[in-house]
């Protein structure tokens, strides 16, 4: 039974059941030398139980307790509180309950009205107690409050990654009773609530382990992370309440008992999109995707085998034949090049060399791409129980196809892609992750931004790649974010601990370890950054004490391994069982044995393990403008336990340029030829957008191969590159205070130490973010000249905005649909023209303002979503006509 208090009666007996603790407040009118009783029931025999009395006095103003030695038994006790005197006396009852009387006498030598008292009684145990005051009156009770209800419901059965709220009872729900009609003050209590998990062997990071999370609110949100066969989690909460005063801390508190959720495997269906438009054939491009999607099907086979016969993958690639935006159907070249299949299916498809990923062609149309593969999702299977994940790459801007991102580029007929969204496209996403790779030094960096608008669940990481052959990894640390698992701290060198008496050449050996209490290990090593084809074989070996032994496939029937034209891969499963519950230091050979290796770099083994200790990395914000601080944190669980005291270290490459500014100077000092070339490379059949071209122009105006990036020292307020649990609940955090240039900021995170176990763990972890121009009003110019002899014949003058931040940094050219000009009492020239809005290079916004002389023309101007003070067109001209 839950706590609880019967409807307060000041005159009568009252009853609290099932508390451990309660407080009766009552007042007290007493004359000299006369005594009144109070009368406390309880059964006997609980341990722990204390009984005190408090005194509130005015002069001086202070509380006063005196605690009764209960038991009792035959003897009495007699005390004083104030001026009064205390005496108590036990008596058992016919049903073995205990009734302790009070009794309070005045020894002060005159009359007292209406002062208050407390009775404040606690136990080990929840008891049925019971409160008396005088029968003769003169002492009534005014308030009663007792423990909190703690009481947690949530669903027995959940599915993994799937956001569960946890319930509990109010707390206050028939614990505070104050007397009807009472003119004394009643305690303000505050019902708080704590979150906790206390067993289980999965991480549920929203709850800090067993730490817990307190919320003011009777619910808690908490996303289960990836299992690979159900798996139970204790959960309980703590409830508490607490006064404006803290009179009482920590007095009322209970536990609710143990709630078992379980968490089962649910099928995952995976879609990768790739551009395959002309651009993409520069610099290898296209072949590395090709390379990364084979090795994105070996890892995502190798964590999800066995797991659910339901779980899916399909690789999409997009392009278009025409240039630019219009309505009608999307091109047909836009394809799956592999349907949704089952793991296996899709396993063999790429190392049998299946998969026919054709060549790159002309457009851009990411919208329409993304639109075909959520349609690929959506007439596979009715929503029931499906997680998606979405990882698009493209290395332009979109710029064709029938449903763009960006609204604004809804013309000739197209439809945006946000206004494309059926419900049933609708509930798809709403069960989606969805990661986006920015590729190549012309991508539209600011895709998250545009895919802000779409319903999805959640966005995983989003980094800017400029090197093509970075892409697996890329695809596999998207891959780790949404199945929830952690890629591994990679080393040429063995480990102090591990030597390595083997004769390998230094170059020709990664080596990590998997923690203790790991259940799967997935790696796949990747070709060369100057190749594009993996040849050969890989040996996994196993330290064992002594020396590093290679593991074979079958392998106790837990090691598997990989290969195709693009990897090769091995997964061991059951690592408890396969390392005996001990620390795995592993080695990684390119080559058949020790005598033929060939040089390996860290950077080209990806390795990830799951699944008791976690970490993850959150950002405070999605995204960010210049001038902002980032919040970054990073939350390790050891199953249900926070880690402590682990290393935590972080790196940065951040945008040392921003794009807005560099090609508003650009437009300063350079011209392009009408003849100039439109891409990278000759041949390359995809026509750039405006933007696109005017970044190929800065770029090989500064002879640049991308825009200039950087790797801040000191990264973070207090100096160091280290994020610190300040509150010892295993949530690692710094803040950065560099945000100063538009662009991507990608950041990796290299944790090592300890678990709840006192074994050695590591981990890294990535996550991407941009940063735009955050417009300031103040340092944003405006200027305003006067045209004379118009040919409309009106007043005119030339307005020209030029946004830009704190730092002046200027927002750049290409953001016509962020700065809307809105105009009363006069007409812009290009409406009277009936011709497009003016767009200008060199970072300003301009429009020429016609009016009449009778006419008192204002301007407001919202500037990336900062409203610029309104001011008179006419006050503001410049030169000697000024009004």
């Amino acid at each position: 039974m839950a706590p609880s208090i019967d409807p307060l009666l000041p005159n009568q007996t009252n009853r609290i059941h099932e508390a451990r603790a309660f407080i009766a407040g009552f007042d007290l009118t007493i004359q000299a030398t006369e005594t009144k009783t109070l009368t406390v029931t309880y059964p006997s025999g609980g341990p722990g139980r204390t009984i005190k009395l408090v005194h509130i006095q005015v002069q001086p103003a202070q509380r006063v307790q005196l605690p009764i030695p209960v038991p009792l038994g035959t003897d009495t006790f007699t005390g004083t509180l104030s001026h009064y005197g205390i005496d108590a006396s036990e008596a058992t009852l016919p049903n073995g309950d205990i009734e302790l009387g009070i009794s309070i006498t005045d020894n002060g030598g005159g009359t007292v009205t209406n002062e208050s008292w407390e009775l404040q009684a606690s136990a080990n145990d929840p008891a049925e107690w019971s409160v008396t005051p005088d029968a003769i009156g003169g002492m009534p009770i005014t308030w009663v409050a007792c423990d909190p209800v703690a009481e947690l419901s949530v669903a027995p059965n959940v599915l993994e990654e799937q956001t569960v709220r946890l319930h509990a009872t109010p707390a206050d729900q028939n614990t505070i009773r104050p007397a009807p009609g009472n003119n004394s003050p009643t305690p303000n209590f505050t019902a708080g609530y704590t979150w906790r998990q206390v067993s289980g062997a999965i991480p549920l990071n929203d709850l800090n382990g067993n730490v817990g999370v307190t919320t003011p609110d009777t619910f808690k949100d908490v996303t289960t992370p990836g299992v690979y066969e159900p798996v139970g989690a204790g959960l309980t909460v703590t409830t508490q309440f607490s006064d404006d005063q803290n009179l009482y801390p920590g007095f009322f508190r209970n536990v609710s008992p143990v709630t078992t959720m379980t968490v089962s495997q649910r099928p995952q269906l995976l879609v990768l999109v790739i551009d395959r438009s002309g651009s993409m054939a520069s610099e290898n491009r296209f072949e590395n995707a090709k390379l990364a999607c084979r090795s994105l099907v070996h890892l995502f086979y190798g964590l999800r085998r066995g797991v659910n016969p339901d779980d899916r993958v399909a690789i999409v690639a997009f392009e278009d034949e025409q240039a630019g935006f219009r309505g009608g159907e999307p091109s047909k070249r836009i394809q799956a090049l592999l349907e949704l299949s089952p793991l296996e299916v899709a396993k063999d498809a790429v190392e049998q060399d299946t998969i026919d990923f054709g060549a790159p062609g002309n457009s851009t149309p990411i919208g329409d791409g993304l639109l075909f593969a959520l349609d690929l999702l959506v007439h596979h299977a009715p929503v029931v129980d499906q997680r998606y994940t979405c990882i698009v790459c493209t290395d332009g801007q979109d710029n064709s196809g029938t449903s763009p991102l960006d609204p604004a580029q809804a013309t000739n007929g197209a439809v945006a892609l946000a206004n494309r969204l059926t419900d049933v496209r609708r509930a798809v996403l709403a069960n989606m992750t969805l990661g986006a790779i920015a590729l190549g030094p012309t991508a539209d960096q600011e895709l998250l931004k545009k895919l802000a608008t779409l319903p999805v669940e959640r966005f995983a990481e989003f980094p800017f790649v400029l090197d093509s052959a970075d892409l697996a990894s890329k695809f596999g640390d998207i891959l780790a974010n949404t199945q929830k698992v952690n890629a591994l701290i990679k080393s040429s060198a063995a480990p102090a601990d591990a030597p390595d008496s083997a004769p390998v050449p230094a170059g020709n050996a990664v080596y990590f370890l998997t923690d203790a209490t790991a259940d799967r290990l997935v790696a796949a090593v990747t070709p060369g950054s100057d190749e594009t084809a993996f040849s050969g074989s890989i040996q996994l070996a196993k330290h064992d004490g002594a020396d590093y032994v290679a593991v074979q496939d079958g392998q106790e029937d837990k090691v598997h391994y990989l290969q195709s034209l693009s990897d090769r891969a091995v997964f061991v499963e059951k690592l408890p069982e396969f390392d005996h519950r001990t620390v795995g230091h592993w080695r990684m050979i390119r080559g058949a044995d020790v005598h033929s290796t060939q040089p390996l770099d860290p950077t080209e083994v990806l390795a990830y393990v799951d699944l008791h200790l976690l970490a993850d990395v959150l950002l405070d914000q999605p995204s960010y403008e210049t001038g902002d601080r980032m919040v970054l944190t990073v939350r390790i669980r050891h199953d249900n336990n926070v880690v402590l005291n682990a290393n935590v270290r972080a790196e940065l490459t951040a945008p040392a340029a921003g794009l807005g500014e560099e090609l508003s100077a650009l437009a300063e000092v350079f011209v392009p030829e009408p003849a100039a070339a439109t891409s990278l490379d000759a041949g390359d059949l995809d026509t750039p957008t405006l933007r696109e071209q005017r970044i190929r122009d800065l770029l090989r105006y500064r002879n640049w191969h991308t825009l200039p990036q950087c790797e801040p020292a000191g990264l973070f307020v207090d100096h160091t590159d280290r994020l610190f649990d300040r509150d010892g609940e295993g949530n690692y955090t710094n803040t950065f205070a560099q945000v100063f240039k538009e662009g991507t900021y990608n950041w990796k995170l290299f944790i090592d130490g300890l678990d709840i176990d006192g074994n050695p763990f590591t981990r890294t972890l990535e996550i991407s973010t941009f940063a735009s121009i955050k417009v300031d009003p103040r340092a944003t110019t405006t200027k305003v000249t006067k045209i004379r002899n118009h040919p409309s014949g009106q007043q005119a003058a030339r307005v020209i905005i030029t946004p830009q931040d704190q730092r002046h940094e200027r927002l750049g050219p290409g953001k016509d649909e962020e700065v809307v000009f809105a105009l009363r009492d006069g007409t812009f020239e290009h409406v009277l023209q009936h011709q497009p809005a003016p767009v200008f290079a060199d970072g300003t916004y301009q429009r020429v303002v016609l009016y009449t002389p009778k006419q008192r023309p204002t301007l407001q101007v919202r500037a990336a979503g900062v409203l610029l003070p309104m001011f008179d067109v006419r006050r503001q001209l410049t030169g000697p006509d000024r009004d």
